[in-house]
């Protein structure tokens, strides 16, 4: 997990966190400073030009400050809370609100290289850093003076840690609110998505018996997750199908190769006397036939519904006789017989007469192996909407609900059919189905314990 999607994610959080915190830091002190050293500088510049208005009475720079009272100008500078300086153009101060610099010459005094406002100890005049404006005062056309006002800086620190301090709260509700995100990651993506990695690698280790906890959220990860879970019982589905296939093989193939070696080694060692031997030779064909049999249904199982289907005009009334008839023999030594109930004396269907000859065999087949002895086996055919419906009924053992949806499964046999007839394969209703399916029709089973079973499938009818 060292490079893990959570460790990138934590530590992207934790990047932008950190650069949140300079941000926050430094460059909104810095900002928040600016933006009050500026508000501040102009408001004590709209103050001077009113000191400076209010002082410009005539050409003469010291008549004008004289018509004004010192009271006025120091009352004036204590409101605004600033020091005021009366400049004249050579540099001299000629009045201080505070009385300290009062007829000081101002070292370098160059008023036009002076912009809207600057910070500093004004040419060490001043103990601490000020921001200092000045507006010109004119006497005609000519300017005779100048108001400087300054205001420590230290004033804007309590404003700017207020300012600050709402800042910094705001950003850490911020962080608060990034953290809890975090958190709602952790519980909702990073645990389900954790526990899904857990399975995928159970599944990818064999293990397909694992599930994977689902919570009751219906979220993408549940929806997930649930798939994995169907996914991991198909594959369990499979694995099981793979050794029931192998088991059933084994099974099916043995049977016949058993008998075909006991007979061979009974003739070879003179157990069977040599008149009979014409008798067993037939039943080792007989089994190897029994063999052939099911190589090709197991061929034909894969190839059935992918095989071009030779379409054609015929009477399935006419081919289940015939598939009847050569069933005779089998239905003499169990009793049974068929009942046959056609609608309509010919029914003529468009479909490959040679598949759907072996859907018969198979199906009845079927029905005489799970018939009751003296019982009757019924074939009906019948039209609904240009359809013909075709039915193999037996009254039998049936099959077990819980088994219904199974019988189509390639190699499937239910306890009842390996118990009653050990030369089924399971694959016969498979074979079936597939047939039907690349006709583009349907065929339906309805079955009841002790009762019997029914099957039902549909062929398009053919025009006259």
């Amino acid at each position: 997990m060292k490079g893990s999607l959570y460790r990138k994610f934590i530590f992207g959080f934790a990047a932008a966190a950190a650069a949140a915190f300079l941000v926050l830091t430094f460059v909104s002190g810095n900002l928040v400073s600016d933006m009050l050293i500026k508000r501040r500088a102009r408001t004590m510049t709209e103050q001077a030009d009113v000191i400076a208005a209010a002082v410009t009475n005539g050409p003469d720079f010291m008549r004008s400050i004289n018509s004004i009272s010192s009271e006025s100008l120091a009352l004036s500078s204590r409101v605004a809370g600033e020091d005021l300086w009366m400049v004249s153009p050579t540099g001299r101060i000629t009045y201080d609100s505070t009385g300290k610099c009062t007829e000081t010459l101002i070292p370098d005094f160059a008023p036009s290289g002076m912009k809207d406002y600057v910070t500093g100890t004004f040419s060490g005049l001043f103990p601490e850093e000020m921001i200092s404006v000045m507006s010109p005062v004119t006497g005609g056309k000519s300017v005779i003076g100048y108001v400087f006002l300054h205001s420590p800086l230290s004033a804007l620190q309590e404003e700017r840690d207020r300012t600050l301090a709402i800042i910094y709260v705001s950003g850490l509700a911020v962080f608060l609110l990034c953290l809890s995100v975090l958190f709602i990651f952790h519980f909702a993506v990073y645990r389900p998505l954790k526990r899904i990695n857990h399975g995928v690698t159970e599944y990818a280790q064999g293990n397909a018996s694992y599930r994977i906890p689902v919570g009751e959220s219906e979220d993408e990860m549940t929806y997930l997750a649930q798939s994995l879970n169907m996914m991991a019982e198909e594959k369990e589905s499979l694995e099981k199908y793979q050794r029931d296939f192998i088991s059933n093989v084994s099974h099916d193939f043995r049977s016949p190769l058993t008998s075909v070696r006991g007979f061979l080694e009974a003739i070879l060692d003179g157990t069977i006397p040599a008149e009979l031997h014409e008798k067993y030779i037939r039943r080792v064909i007989g089994e190897t036939e029994r063999l052939t049999k099911l190589t090709e249904e197991m061929l034909t199982l894969g190839n059935e519904s992918k095989g071009m289907l030779h379409r054609k005009r015929f009477d399935i009334n006419a081919d289940i006789k015939n598939v009847c008839a050569s069933y005779e023999d089998t239905c003499r030594r169990k009793d049974l017989s068929f009942e046959l109930l056609f609608e309509e004396p010919r029914e003529f269907v468009l479909a490959d007469e040679e598949k759907i000859n072996r859907v018969l065999y198979n199906l009845i087949d079927n029905a005489i192996k799970f018939s009751y002895e003296g019982s009757a086996i019924t074939i009906a055919t019948s039209i609904r909407q240009k359809k013909v419906y075709v039915t193999v009924k037996d009254h039998g053992e049936g099959i077990p609900r819980t088994s219904l949806k199974k019988i189509w499964d390639r190699f499937y046999k239910s306890d009842t059919s390996r118990g009653k007839d050990k030369k089924g394969n399971g694959i016969g209703l498979a074979i079936v189905k597939e047939i039907i399916a690349a006709h583009g029709e349907n065929i339906d089973v309805v079955s009841t314990e002790k009762v019997g079973t029914a099957f039902t499938f549909s062929l398009p009818q053919a025009e006259e």
